[in-house]
């Protein structure tokens, strides 16, 4: 239904357009006037846009190490696979990256498996390898120099599409442009940006791939709004990316300056500076840029609503060495085994910081089953079913040694207590005294509770000797 209104709402904007050109100027076709494209018409500006973020001085800068959500994690750290934009492309980068963050959020089969690019290394901390998994950097090199990645600025529009689409079954950027050279949007005779797009081309070609490439037609709904030709409504485009953004989605985002117009993509709100943030399509020391900072016009926004439910993905990749074999495991973006935005729980009364299992707001019915007098059993976000160790309140000392867990109600007991100044061993512990016992339990500090259940109370390793000195590890 949302695609549909979506498309009311085009058709209405037409013609308003066509009773504003009669009334100002006589009788003119509403399609004769055709929405400008989002690019930077200045191409000495755009190649030294480029040249930044082909060089070695173009390295991750956001130096942001915590997340409240993937949807943040992913895109400050889509470092390099995304697409290369040399002719006014970044309405098809945005689509990539777009596709690229459900790819690996919700399911692995948004964009074909040929088009994938995975993340692989041998840490498990994906915050650390800033390296999100997504599309190929599908970049042109010089003939004369395969290391000058500039070689596409000097191509001709039919020698650039011969190029793009060699690569069109390898590289999503480049399939996207083929698509919009299909629907008649390439700009096979013009002087320069010939793969520029506007709102309609960008719907047109994102609706196309959907329905003909991935057969998509009946999972999902396109919500936008498009202000470009109406001035008015352009406070109504920031407003509904924020809103989108806060609501967890990214979002395509077309915005100018006095200079030049871009397609982005919206994925992060700052409520108390009122801004937003968006990676910007370029290298990768402007993944997380206030767009305010750069552009002063919203010009359109889209998001996609896909309807189905999460399935495991497989992009993030732990390579290891293991008697003189080199294997691979993949895992999903959610999955236990790897860290990809700030969690807290606790599986089998060992302190796990890879999922978000602490977070109450979500509807999992209920959850908490208990099994003993240290766990109970609990549903990860990620679909994992696992033990948990009980929470209680660090004050009183209970009826005979026992408290009542505030997750599951039932009996629990406190371990060995690691704060008796005989102990030496290691603890996790909060700023505020709250610390996991030695059986798992979780024994919390009147000032940690509301953080615990918002999924945010953070532990810190630290190392308890007879002496009762702590070193922070």
């Amino acid at each position: 239904m949302i695609k549909i209104i979506s498309k009311i709402l085009l058709i209405f904007n037409i013609c308003i357009l066509v009773i504003i050109c009669k009334c100002g100027m006589g009788t003119v076709l509403a399609n004769s006037i055709e929405e400008p494209d989002d690019v930077i018409s200045d191409e000495n500006f755009h190649k030294e846009k480029l040249r930044h973020a082909f060089s070695a001085n173009s390295q991750y800068s956001s130096n942001i190490n915590s997340y409240d959500n993937f949807l943040q994690m992913y895109f400050d750290n889509l470092t390099y696979n995304y697409g290369v934009n040399y002719k006014g492309s970044c309405g098809y980068v945005a689509i990539g990256m777009l596709l690229s963050y459900y790819d690996t959020f919700l399911n692995d089969d948004i964009i074909p498996e040929q088009y994938d690019i995975n993340s692989i290394g041998q840490n498990n901390n994906m915050i650390l390898r800033r390296n999100s998994p997504g599309v190929m950097r599908d970049y042109v090199a010089d003939s004369e120099s395969a290391s000058n990645w500039l070689g596409g600025f000097d191509l001709d529009s039919f020698d650039y599409y011969n190029s793009i689409s060699s690569l069109s079954n390898v590289s999503l950027h480049a399939k996207l442009i083929c698509i919009g050279a299909e629907l008649g949007y390439y700009k096979f005779y013009a002087a320069k940006n010939f793969a520029g797009t506007n709102f309609m081309k960008r719907l047109n070609v994102i609706e196309y791939y959907m329905d003909n490439v991935i057969d998509y037609a009946d999972k999902y709904e396109i919500e936008s709004i498009n202000a470009t030709l109406f001035p008015s409504l352009r406070e109504n485009v920031r407003n509904f990316t924020i809103e989108k953004v806060q609501n967890g989605q990214p979002v395509l985002l077309a915005v100018c300056n006095d200079d030049y117009g871009h397609a982005v993509i919206a994925y992060d709100y700052d409520e108390n500076e009122n801004k937003l943030y968006g990676h910007m399509g370029w290298g990768p020391d402007e993944t997380h840029v206030s767009i305010e900072d750069e552009f002063n016009v919203y010009q359109s926004a889209l998001v996609i609503n896909f309807q189905e439910e999460h399935s495991h993905t497989n992009n993030y990749g732990i390579t290891s060495f293991l008697d003189g074999t080199i294997t691979t495991e993949f895992y999903c973006c959610n999955d236990c085994q790897i860290i990809t935005y700030n969690h807290s729980h606790f599986f089998d009364g060992h302190f796990c910081e890879y999922c978000n299992f602490a977070n109450n707001s979500h509807n999992y019915g209920e959850p908490y089953i208990w099994i003993d007098y240290s766990v109970h059993s609990g549903v990860c976000e990620c679909g994992l079913v696992g033990n948990q160790g009980h929470a209680v309140m660090g004050s009183g000392n209970g009826i005979n040694g026992f408290k009542t867990c505030i997750r599951c109600g039932g009996l629990a007991q406190i371990g060995f207590d690691f704060n008796n100044p005989l102990t030496t061993g290691y603890i996790y512990e909060s700023e505020n005294g709250s610390y996991i016992s030695s059986n798992g339990v979780i024994v919390l500090n009147e000032l940690d509770v509301s953080l615990y259940y918002s999924g945010t109370l953070q532990f810190y390793k630290k190392l308890f000797i007879s002496s009762h000195t702590i070193h922070y590890l």
